[in-house]
């Protein structure tokens, strides 16, 4: 009796065999998943820039209703940064042993939590709670969506990824202002007798900064975890250090030595732009060992 032979349903051998990470993304090219992971993480980006700086554009309207001092408003312009410092590293190091979206997934959802409850407090040292819990919340996603996103691309479409996010966080930058002046401006106030404040603008453009941490922490949860592990808090520590450094030394120094202060900073500034010219160019000099070793053989 003659049996027809089962056909086997294995992929050939060639298809099968497993493959470099790099050869992976290779494969799977640039496609729709990748812009929406961009524009997530432009969107991430922007939300910590709102969280940190938005506070600057209520200071000036909540002076009356949370009867602030001069050096409380300070207080509350590094607050924030205060708090990414003091979680860079922790949140860094879990990032690392954790995974990159089991710490930027909750960490959103707190930072929109802390940043509505801030707009709903009473008097300075509330406030100056939620904000340092904002910024110690906030810290998870800006230490590690950089290191997210480069890593679900291969090295052709990494820098282009972290460009186009940085241009998402950019155009955050540029609405901040705009935001601000359509909801401060406006003039109405509504009484919540139960906790006994009175809602007026500068509370909803708070709880406006916090919505794109929500709105993201929403869609991040239908994306899948890093394929690798690799952190930036270290950096990023050392920036929100020279904010708090800033805001309140600068401050100080406008008040005693104004002309002087200006100068300073701004050749300051000039020489970090002309020192940033001679940065070498690790690109291009990988580019020539591979030459010559091509050359050599």
């Amino acid at each position: 009796m003659d049996t027809k032979p089962t056909e086997s349903k294995t992929l050939p051998s060639a298809q099968a065999r497993p493959v470099k990470m790099e050869e992976a993304f290779l494969m799977t090219k640039f496609g729709l998943y990748n812009l929406c992971l961009i524009a997530i993480s432009g969107i991430i980006l922007a939300a910590v820039l709102l969280e940190t700086l938005g506070i600057s554009y209520v200071l000036p309207v909540a002076e009356c209703d949370l009867l602030l001092t001069t050096r409380e408003k300070g207080v509350l312009s590094a607050i924030s940064f205060a708090g990414i410092i003091c979680s860079s590293h922790l949140w860094g190091f879990l990032a690392d042993t954790r995974g990159r979206r089991a710490i930027i997934l909750p960490t959103l959802f707190l930072a929109f939590a802390s940043s509505a409850l801030s707009s709903l407090t009473t008097n300075f040292w509330l406030i100056t709670v939620m904000r340092f819990l904002t910024g110690f919340f906030i810290s998870g996603p800006s230490a590690t969506i950089y290191a997210y996103l480069g890593e679900f691309h291969g090295k052709r479409n990494c820098s282009r990824a972290i460009m186009g996010a940085s241009f998402v966080f950019g155009l955050g930058s540029i609405l901040l202002p705009l935001i601000a002046w359509s909801i401060i401006n406006q003039e109405w106030e509504l009484a919540i007798p139960l906790l006994g404040i009175v809602y007026r603008p500068w509370r909803l453009f708070l709880v406006v900064c916090a919505l794109p941490s929500f709105v993201a922490a929403l869609v991040l949860l239908g994306l899948p975890e890093s394929p690798k592990a690799m952190a930036v808090c270290i950096s990023l520590m050392f920036g929100r250090l020279g904010s708090i450094v800033g805001s309140n030394l600068v401050g100080f120094l406008l008040d005693t030595h104004c002309e002087l202060t200006f100068w300073i900073s701004g050749l300051l500034l000039v020489g970090c732009g002309v020192l940033s010219f001679f940065i070498p160019n690790i690109y291009k000099r990988n580019v020539s060992e591979d030459r010559l070793s091509v050359s050599s053989r």
